[in-house]
């Protein structure tokens, strides 16, 4: 499995490749059929796969104003698609040069030239080109003038909602890190480096991580959640504040995490969260003991919440009693 980071770094094989393309933010559970449907398209005609996406996300050029914040960051993105079991990943620089580029002439100039492709697999709702002048309609057009095959996917439907990036981001700003979870086919999860905090975690008995995150990146509804917390190789439960900390009069939001029984450094090292349940709104309490009181019952009720979709091998080093 190869990534390649911008055209100038890729090679086309001489018989060509099987397509899809998108941006595939999260790399839901949406996009895994696609993904799916694509390498069976690609063996059946004996040809390569590849999954083609944007950075940076294409609104963030069009119309920075709309751009969405991020389900993960585009490297965790080109890690998950080549999870997938695609040949290649290849991630386009999405520029000034490449919006203005009429459908027809991305198809021709982008996806046969420069990307190789002899059959292609979209999704139903898939636009591109200027002005999202392009369509899945007009991929299967062109597949009868050029001599290329197209297929188009139906939306995958999750309780009568299809499954969508969008979707899953409104899922998590009302704190529903299960829905989104189902949707993604995974827990939502936030990577990012452990940075020095006031302390404060520690002097309560409770040590926290506090957790620099991309900035792009979607950080659920506030409150306080069950996780899993996953470094060099080890996964611990953990109980995560997300919010401003209004009991001690912190203002700043952030994401801080205590792994329950861990009291090692881990400064500088990265950390992957990975949301399980929402226990709580964050809250405001009269002393320092209710606040206590209240986060050992937090710590209890996160060693409570079943790990439902880790695989067996995942599963935590501190085990829910």
């Amino acid at each position: 499995m190869s990534i390649f980071w911008g055209l100038d770094t890729y090679n086309a094989p001489e018989g060509g490749v099987a397509v899809t393309i998108g941006a595939f933010d999260g790399v839901h559970v949406g996009h895994r059929a696609l993904l799916a449907h694509l390498s069976r398209m690609a063996f059946d005609r004996g040809l390569p796969s590849v999954a083609v996406t944007f950075d940076p996300h294409p609104l963030e050029v069009v119309a920075p104003e709309k751009a969405p914040p991020l389900l993960c960051t585009v490297r965790e993105r080109a890690e998950r698609l080549s999870a997938t079991g695609v040949n290649r990943v290849l991630v386009l620089e999405f520029n000034e040069a490449l919006a203005g580029m009429e459908a027809q002439e991305f198809v021709r100039e982008v996806l046969i030239r420069r990307v190789g492709m002899r059959a292609i697999v979209v999704g139903q709702d898939f636009r591109f080109g200027r002005g999202r002048g392009g369509d899945a309609g007009l991929l299967v057009r062109m597949a009868n003038e050029v001599r290329f095959d197209a297929a188009v996917m139906p939306p995958v439907v999750l309780d009568r909602m299809p499954v969508s990036s969008s979707n899953i981001r409104s899922a998590l700003m009302q704190g529903n890190v299960r829905r989104a979870a189902l949707m993604l086919g995974g827990y939502y999860r936030v990577r990012g480096t452990v940075v020095a905090g006031q302390g404060v975690g520690r002097r309560l008995g409770f040590p926290t991580a506090n957790i620099h995150a991309c900035e792009r990146q979607l950080l659920p509804r506030d409150g306080i959640y069950a996780v899993n917390g996953r470094f060099n190789g080890t996964l611990l439960r953990g109980a995560a504040n997300l919010g401003v900390r209004p009991t001690l009069g912190e203002g700043a939001r952030l994401l801080e995490v205590h792994l329950i029984g861990y009291n090692g450094d881990l400064y500088g090292q990265t950390l992957e969260v990975q949301f399980l349940e929402r226990l709580r709104d964050e809250q405001k309490f009269a002393s320092r003991e209710e606040l206590i009181a209240q986060i050992r019952a937090d710590v209890r009720q996160s060693l409570e919440v079943s790990d439902w979709l880790a695989p067996e091998s995942e599963q935590p080093g501190v085990k829910a009693r």
